[in-house]
Protein backbone atom coordinates (compact mmCIF):
# COMPACT_ATOMS: atom_id res chain seq x y z
CA UNK A 1 0.00 0.00 0.00
CA UNK A 2 1.40 3.40 -0.97
CA UNK A 3 1.70 6.00 1.76
CA UNK A 4 -0.55 9.01 1.45
CA UNK A 5 0.79 12.51 0.61
CA UNK A 6 0.40 13.44 4.29
CA UNK A 7 2.55 10.49 5.35
CA UNK A 8 5.14 11.25 2.67
CA UNK A 9 5.42 14.86 3.81
CA UNK A 10 5.78 13.71 7.41
CA UNK A 11 8.45 11.16 6.46
CA UNK A 12 10.43 13.78 4.52
CA UNK A 13 10.33 16.30 7.38
CA UNK A 14 11.13 13.60 9.93
CA UNK A 15 14.19 12.44 7.98
CA UNK A 16 15.43 16.03 7.54
CA UNK A 17 15.17 16.65 11.27
CA UNK A 18 16.41 13.31 12.65
CA UNK A 19 18.49 11.82 9.80
CA UNK A 20 16.45 8.63 9.63
CA UNK A 21 13.21 7.34 8.15
CA UNK A 22 10.21 6.97 10.48
CA UNK A 23 8.88 3.44 10.64
CA UNK A 24 5.85 2.60 8.48
CA UNK A 25 3.41 2.47 11.39
CA UNK A 26 4.49 5.89 12.55
CA UNK A 27 3.84 7.39 9.11
CA UNK A 28 0.46 5.74 8.64
CA UNK A 29 -0.54 6.43 12.22
CA UNK A 30 0.31 10.07 11.69
CA UNK A 31 -2.43 10.16 9.05
CA UNK A 32 -4.83 8.52 11.47
CA UNK A 33 -4.05 10.99 14.22
CA UNK A 34 -4.41 13.98 11.89
CA UNK A 35 -7.72 12.63 10.71
CA UNK A 36 -8.80 12.22 14.32
CA UNK A 37 -7.56 15.69 15.22
CA UNK A 38 -9.62 17.21 12.43
CA UNK A 39 -12.61 15.10 13.39
CA UNK A 40 -12.78 13.20 10.11
CA UNK A 41 -13.10 9.76 11.73
CA UNK A 42 -12.36 7.97 8.47
CA UNK A 43 -9.00 6.48 9.35
CA UNK A 44 -8.37 2.79 8.65
CA UNK A 45 -8.96 0.39 11.53
CA UNK A 46 -5.52 0.61 13.10
CA UNK A 47 -4.68 -1.02 16.39
CA UNK A 48 -4.45 1.43 19.31
CA UNK A 49 -0.85 0.45 20.03
CA UNK A 50 0.19 1.40 16.49
CA UNK A 51 -1.67 4.70 16.72
CA UNK A 52 0.19 5.32 19.97
CA UNK A 53 3.50 4.82 18.15
CA UNK A 54 2.42 7.40 15.60
CA UNK A 55 1.51 9.88 18.32
CA UNK A 56 4.91 9.46 19.98
CA UNK A 57 6.65 10.08 16.66
CA UNK A 58 4.56 13.19 16.04
CA UNK A 59 5.20 14.56 19.52
CA UNK A 60 8.93 13.93 19.10
CA UNK A 61 8.84 15.73 15.74
CA UNK A 62 6.67 18.65 16.81
CA UNK A 63 8.12 19.05 20.27
CA UNK A 64 6.58 19.12 23.72
CA UNK A 65 4.24 21.99 22.84
CA UNK A 66 2.26 19.85 20.36
CA UNK A 67 -1.52 20.22 20.69
CA UNK A 68 -1.97 16.55 19.71
CA UNK A 69 -2.39 15.11 23.18
CA UNK A 70 -4.79 12.19 23.01
CA UNK A 71 -5.73 9.75 25.73
CA UNK A 72 -6.27 6.00 25.35
CA UNK A 73 -10.01 6.48 24.76
CA UNK A 74 -9.33 8.88 21.92
CA UNK A 75 -6.88 6.50 20.28
CA UNK A 76 -9.29 3.59 20.55
CA UNK A 77 -12.04 5.64 18.92
CA UNK A 78 -9.91 6.12 15.81
CA UNK A 79 -9.81 2.35 15.42
CA UNK A 80 -13.55 1.83 15.99
CA UNK A 81 -15.74 0.38 13.30
CA UNK A 82 -18.81 2.43 12.45
CA UNK A 83 -20.99 -0.15 14.23
CA UNK A 84 -18.97 0.21 17.42
CA UNK A 85 -19.03 3.98 17.10
CA UNK A 86 -22.79 3.99 16.68
CA UNK A 87 -23.32 1.84 19.76
CA UNK A 88 -21.08 4.13 21.77
CA UNK A 89 -22.81 7.32 20.60
CA UNK A 90 -26.33 5.92 21.02
CA UNK A 91 -25.52 4.93 24.60
CA UNK A 92 -24.11 8.41 25.17
CA UNK A 93 -27.24 10.11 23.79
CA UNK A 94 -29.44 8.02 26.10
CA UNK A 95 -27.23 8.98 29.03
CA UNK A 96 -27.46 12.68 28.20
CA UNK A 97 -31.26 12.46 28.17
CA UNK A 98 -31.24 10.74 31.57
CA UNK A 99 -28.79 13.23 33.04
CA UNK A 100 -30.74 16.19 31.67
CA UNK A 101 -33.87 14.88 33.42
CA UNK A 102 -32.03 15.01 36.74
CA UNK A 103 -30.90 18.55 35.91
CA UNK A 104 -34.51 19.61 35.23
CA UNK A 105 -35.70 17.95 38.45
CA UNK A 106 -33.31 20.22 40.36
CA UNK A 107 -35.47 23.20 39.43
CA UNK A 108 -38.74 21.26 39.25
CA UNK A 109 -39.31 22.36 35.65
CA UNK A 110 -37.35 22.15 32.45
CA UNK A 111 -37.00 22.40 28.68
CA UNK A 112 -37.66 18.70 28.18
CA UNK A 113 -38.97 18.74 24.61
CA UNK A 114 -36.07 20.58 23.02
CA UNK A 115 -33.41 18.90 25.15
CA UNK A 116 -34.61 15.46 24.11
CA UNK A 117 -35.12 16.33 20.42
CA UNK A 118 -31.58 17.69 20.12
CA UNK A 119 -29.76 15.08 22.23
CA UNK A 120 -28.56 13.02 19.25
CA UNK A 121 -26.82 15.76 17.31
CA UNK A 122 -25.49 17.31 20.54
CA UNK A 123 -23.91 13.91 21.26
CA UNK A 124 -22.47 13.71 17.74
CA UNK A 125 -20.94 17.17 18.03
CA UNK A 126 -19.37 16.75 21.48
CA UNK A 127 -18.24 13.14 21.21
CA UNK A 128 -17.62 12.63 17.50
CA UNK A 129 -17.14 15.70 15.39
CA UNK A 130 -15.90 18.75 17.27
CA UNK A 131 -12.22 19.36 17.92
CA UNK A 132 -12.04 20.52 21.53
CA UNK A 133 -10.22 19.87 24.78
CA UNK A 134 -12.13 20.07 28.09
CA UNK A 135 -8.82 20.50 29.90
CA UNK A 136 -8.18 23.68 27.89
CA UNK A 137 -11.60 25.27 27.35
CA UNK A 138 -10.03 28.48 26.02
CA UNK A 139 -7.75 26.73 23.51
CA UNK A 140 -7.64 29.17 20.60
CA UNK A 141 -7.88 26.48 17.89
CA UNK A 142 -10.93 24.74 19.36
CA UNK A 143 -14.11 24.37 17.34
CA UNK A 144 -16.84 26.68 18.62
CA UNK A 145 -20.39 25.59 19.49
CA UNK A 146 -22.90 28.44 19.53
CA UNK A 147 -26.16 27.54 21.23
CA UNK A 148 -28.66 29.91 19.71
CA UNK A 149 -31.54 27.58 20.62
CA UNK A 150 -31.58 28.53 24.28
CA UNK A 151 -34.50 26.37 25.39
CA UNK A 152 -32.52 23.15 25.72
CA UNK A 153 -29.74 24.12 28.10
CA UNK A 154 -30.12 21.03 30.28
CA UNK A 155 -28.85 18.62 27.62
CA UNK A 156 -25.88 20.91 26.94
CA UNK A 157 -25.00 20.96 30.64
CA UNK A 158 -25.25 17.16 30.72
CA UNK A 159 -22.88 17.03 27.72
CA UNK A 160 -20.43 19.43 29.38
CA UNK A 161 -20.31 17.23 32.47
CA UNK A 162 -19.94 14.04 30.43
CA UNK A 163 -17.12 15.57 28.38
CA UNK A 164 -15.30 16.78 31.50
CA UNK A 165 -15.77 20.56 31.29
CA UNK A 166 -17.57 20.70 34.63
CA UNK A 167 -17.85 18.27 37.56
CA UNK A 168 -20.94 16.08 37.39
CA UNK A 169 -21.83 17.25 40.93
CA UNK A 170 -22.21 20.79 39.60
CA UNK A 171 -25.32 19.69 37.69
CA UNK A 172 -27.09 19.76 41.06
CA UNK A 173 -26.64 23.54 41.17
CA UNK A 174 -28.79 24.15 38.09
CA UNK A 175 -30.86 27.35 38.41
CA UNK A 176 -29.49 28.11 41.89
CA UNK A 177 -28.54 31.70 42.69
CA UNK A 178 -24.87 32.24 41.86
CA UNK A 179 -24.56 29.01 39.88
CA UNK A 180 -22.81 28.91 36.53
CA UNK A 181 -25.65 26.73 35.25
CA UNK A 182 -28.64 28.96 34.64
CA UNK A 183 -31.80 28.44 32.60
CA UNK A 184 -30.09 30.01 29.60
CA UNK A 185 -26.47 29.20 28.83
CA UNK A 186 -23.85 31.62 30.11
CA UNK A 187 -20.28 31.93 28.83
CA UNK A 188 -19.04 31.92 32.43
CA UNK A 189 -19.49 28.15 32.08
CA UNK A 190 -16.47 26.31 30.61
CA UNK A 191 -17.35 25.01 27.15
CA UNK A 192 -19.99 27.68 26.47
CA UNK A 193 -18.83 30.22 23.88
CA UNK A 194 -21.88 32.49 23.72
CA UNK A 195 -24.43 33.48 26.36
CA UNK A 196 -28.02 32.70 25.42
CA UNK A 197 -31.31 34.36 26.22
CA UNK A 198 -32.85 36.37 23.41
CA UNK A 199 -33.57 33.94 20.60
CA UNK A 200 -32.40 34.59 17.04
CA UNK A 201 -29.02 36.09 17.93
CA UNK A 202 -26.79 33.03 17.87
CA UNK A 203 -26.26 32.73 14.13
CA UNK A 204 -24.96 36.32 13.99
CA UNK A 205 -22.47 35.49 16.73
CA UNK A 206 -21.49 32.30 14.88
CA UNK A 207 -20.88 34.28 11.68
CA UNK A 208 -18.54 36.61 13.57
CA UNK A 209 -16.66 33.69 15.10
CA UNK A 210 -16.32 31.99 11.71
CA UNK A 211 -15.01 35.21 10.16
CA UNK A 212 -12.46 35.45 12.98
CA UNK A 213 -11.13 31.99 12.09
CA UNK A 214 -10.16 33.27 8.64
CA UNK A 215 -8.65 36.60 9.64
CA UNK A 216 -4.86 36.71 9.41
CA UNK A 217 -2.82 39.40 11.23
CA UNK A 218 -0.22 39.78 8.48
CA UNK A 219 -2.10 39.43 5.19
CA UNK A 220 -5.52 39.80 3.60
CA UNK A 221 -7.14 36.40 3.83
CA UNK A 222 -10.88 36.56 4.51
CA UNK A 223 -11.74 38.56 1.37
CA UNK A 224 -8.96 37.23 -0.86
CA UNK A 225 -10.13 35.58 -4.08
CA UNK A 226 -7.88 32.67 -3.21
CA UNK A 227 -7.34 32.40 0.52
CA UNK A 228 -3.79 31.87 1.68
CA UNK A 229 -4.75 30.16 4.93
CA UNK A 230 -7.43 27.73 5.99
CA UNK A 231 -9.79 28.60 8.84
CA UNK A 232 -8.17 27.97 12.22
CA UNK A 233 -11.32 26.32 13.54
CA UNK A 234 -14.89 25.43 12.65
CA UNK A 235 -18.07 26.92 14.12
CA UNK A 236 -21.28 25.02 14.75
CA UNK A 237 -24.52 26.84 15.56
CA UNK A 238 -27.64 25.12 16.85
CA UNK A 239 -30.91 26.90 16.10
CA UNK A 240 -34.53 26.13 16.87
CA UNK A 241 -37.11 26.09 14.09
CA UNK A 242 -39.25 28.58 16.01
CA UNK A 243 -36.45 31.12 16.37
CA UNK A 244 -36.00 31.08 12.58
CA UNK A 245 -39.02 33.41 12.60
CA UNK A 246 -36.55 36.11 13.63
CA UNK A 247 -35.35 38.34 10.78
CA UNK A 248 -31.85 38.55 12.24
CA UNK A 249 -31.34 34.86 11.46
CA UNK A 250 -31.65 35.62 7.76
CA UNK A 251 -29.43 38.71 7.90
CA UNK A 252 -26.77 36.46 9.40
CA UNK A 253 -27.40 33.82 6.74
CA UNK A 254 -26.82 36.40 4.00
CA UNK A 255 -23.53 37.49 5.59
CA UNK A 256 -22.31 33.91 5.93
CA UNK A 257 -22.76 33.32 2.20
CA UNK A 258 -21.23 36.70 1.31
CA UNK A 259 -18.03 35.90 3.24
CA UNK A 260 -17.83 32.31 1.94
CA UNK A 261 -17.82 30.86 5.45
CA UNK A 262 -17.32 27.20 4.66
CA UNK A 263 -16.16 26.70 8.26
CA UNK A 264 -19.70 27.41 9.53
CA UNK A 265 -22.37 24.75 9.95
CA UNK A 266 -25.86 25.61 11.20
CA UNK A 267 -28.03 22.82 12.58
CA UNK A 268 -31.75 23.57 12.85
CA UNK A 269 -33.65 21.46 15.40
CA UNK A 270 -36.83 21.17 13.35
CA UNK A 271 -39.10 19.56 15.97
CA UNK A 272 -42.19 21.52 14.76
CA UNK A 273 -43.05 23.13 18.10
CA UNK A 274 -42.11 26.39 19.77
CA UNK A 275 -42.94 27.64 23.23
CA UNK A 276 -46.58 28.57 22.59
CA UNK A 277 -47.63 26.01 20.01
CA UNK A 278 -46.91 24.41 16.62
CA UNK A 279 -44.43 26.41 14.54
CA UNK A 280 -46.60 26.16 11.45
CA UNK A 281 -49.55 27.80 13.21
CA UNK A 282 -47.51 30.57 14.85
CA UNK A 283 -45.66 31.61 11.69
CA UNK A 284 -45.55 29.31 8.72
CA UNK A 285 -42.03 29.65 7.30
CA UNK A 286 -42.69 26.96 4.63
CA UNK A 287 -39.46 25.04 3.88
CA UNK A 288 -36.45 26.09 5.95
CA UNK A 289 -34.26 24.02 3.65
CA UNK A 290 -35.39 25.99 0.60
CA UNK A 291 -34.82 29.24 2.46
CA UNK A 292 -31.23 28.41 3.36
CA UNK A 293 -30.61 27.29 -0.24
CA UNK A 294 -32.02 30.61 -1.46
CA UNK A 295 -29.47 32.36 0.77
CA UNK A 296 -26.64 30.43 -0.89
CA UNK A 297 -26.05 27.75 1.75
CA UNK A 298 -25.29 24.13 0.91
CA UNK A 299 -28.20 22.38 2.59
CA UNK A 300 -29.20 18.88 3.61
CA UNK A 301 -32.35 17.67 5.36
CA UNK A 302 -31.99 14.66 7.61
CA UNK A 303 -33.59 12.63 10.37
CA UNK A 304 -31.99 14.45 13.28
CA UNK A 305 -32.68 11.55 15.65
CA UNK A 306 -30.83 9.03 13.48
CA UNK A 307 -27.24 9.18 14.68
CA UNK A 308 -25.90 7.41 11.61
CA UNK A 309 -27.42 10.08 9.37
CA UNK A 310 -26.21 12.81 11.70
CA UNK A 311 -22.55 11.76 11.66
CA UNK A 312 -22.58 11.15 7.91
CA UNK A 313 -23.97 14.64 7.37
CA UNK A 314 -21.44 16.23 9.72
CA UNK A 315 -18.74 14.46 7.68
CA UNK A 316 -20.29 15.84 4.49
CA UNK A 317 -20.16 19.39 5.87
CA UNK A 318 -16.37 19.19 6.05
CA UNK A 319 -16.17 18.55 2.31
CA UNK A 320 -18.05 21.73 1.31
CA UNK A 321 -15.81 24.52 0.04
CA UNK A 322 -16.73 28.19 -0.32
CA UNK A 323 -20.20 28.05 1.24
CA UNK A 324 -21.70 27.65 4.72
CA UNK A 325 -23.73 24.52 5.38
CA UNK A 326 -27.23 24.18 6.83
CA UNK A 327 -28.45 20.90 8.27
CA UNK A 328 -32.22 20.82 8.73
CA UNK A 329 -32.57 18.14 11.40
CA UNK A 330 -36.14 16.85 11.40
CA UNK A 331 -36.58 15.68 14.98
CA UNK A 332 -39.27 14.55 17.40
CA UNK A 333 -40.09 16.84 20.29
CA UNK A 334 -39.51 14.85 23.48
CA UNK A 335 -37.70 12.04 21.62
CA UNK A 336 -37.04 9.12 23.99
CA UNK A 337 -40.00 9.85 26.31
CA UNK A 338 -42.78 7.94 24.50
CA UNK A 339 -45.80 9.53 26.19
CA UNK A 340 -44.48 13.03 25.44
CA UNK A 341 -43.15 12.53 21.93
CA UNK A 342 -44.64 14.81 19.27
CA UNK A 343 -46.40 16.94 21.89
CA UNK A 344 -45.57 20.48 22.93
CA UNK A 345 -43.61 19.38 26.00
CA UNK A 346 -41.57 22.55 25.63
CA UNK A 347 -41.24 23.60 29.25
CA UNK A 348 -42.93 21.28 31.72
CA UNK A 349 -43.13 20.50 35.41
CA UNK A 350 -40.84 17.62 36.35
CA UNK A 351 -42.71 15.66 38.99
CA UNK A 352 -41.44 12.53 40.71
CA UNK A 353 -43.73 10.55 38.40
CA UNK A 354 -42.35 12.23 35.26
CA UNK A 355 -38.81 11.50 36.46
CA UNK A 356 -39.60 7.87 37.18
CA UNK A 357 -41.40 7.33 33.86
CA UNK A 358 -38.65 9.04 31.90
CA UNK A 359 -35.84 7.09 33.53
CA UNK A 360 -37.71 3.85 32.94
CA UNK A 361 -38.10 4.67 29.24
CA UNK A 362 -34.42 5.58 28.96
CA UNK A 363 -32.97 2.52 30.64
CA UNK A 364 -31.69 1.24 27.31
Amino acid sequence: MEASPTSKAFATDYKAKYGQEPDLYAAWSYDAVLVFAEGMKKAPALKPENIRKGILSIQKFQGAESELNFDQKGMERVAMSKEELMRDLQAKAMKLRRESLFVMKEMGMGWLGGSFSSADFVTALFFYRMRHDPKKPQWSERDRLIISKGHACEVFYAALAEAGYIPREELKTYSHCGSRLQTHVDCRTPGIDCSGGSLGLGLSFAVGAAIGAYISPDEENLKADVRHREARFRVYCILGDGECNEGQVWEAAANAFHYRLDNLTAIVDNNRFQSTGPVEKKMNMLSLGEKFRAFGWETREIDGNDLSEVIDTLDWALTVKGRPQAIIAHTIKGKGFPSLENTNCHFIKITDEILKTGLEALKG
